[in-house]
């Protein structure tokens, strides 16, 4: 079960989506143009559960490597509730979240987000 039940419908979404094509209608399409939309998503998101978006968010690796994720959903505890990792829209989804986990990145609790569509936001489960 989702913690955050949206819904194409939902105000934060359409939000995300007016942002996104204010940047597409100025010629910004890029991960790293785009993707402070998405971070205000899931702030908007989080918010309610207590939680906080940490941009560039440096964590260890399986093998206890230094990595840095696109952002972090960390509670007032520094609990981390989930990983987040921006894409481009012409990158290989599949292939760059097995790169992603190859490099140390954890197996659950991953969402991984590009400007393309809707369907490809991906969060990954995984025991």
């Amino acid at each position: 079960m989702s913690l955050f039940p949206l819904k194409p419908t939902s105000a934060h979404v359409k939000k995300y989506y007016e942002a996104l094509a204010v940047s597409h209608k100025h010629g910004h399409t890029t991960e790293g143009n785009t993707r402070f939309a998405f971070e205000e998503l899931l702030r908007r998101c989080a918010s309610p559960y207590g939680w906080h978006v940490v941009p560039e968010y440096a964590f260890k690796g399986t093998d206890k490597q230094p990595l840095r994720a696109d952002g972090a959903l960390v509670d007032d505890l520094t609990l981390v509730h989930g990983i987040w990792e921006a894409k481009d829209s012409d990158d290989d989804l599949t292939r760059e979240v097995g790169l992603k986990f190859k490099k140390g990145y954890p197996l659950t609790n991953i969402l991984v987000q590009s400007r393309a569509t809707p369907s490809s936001i991906r969060t990954i489960h995984r025991s």
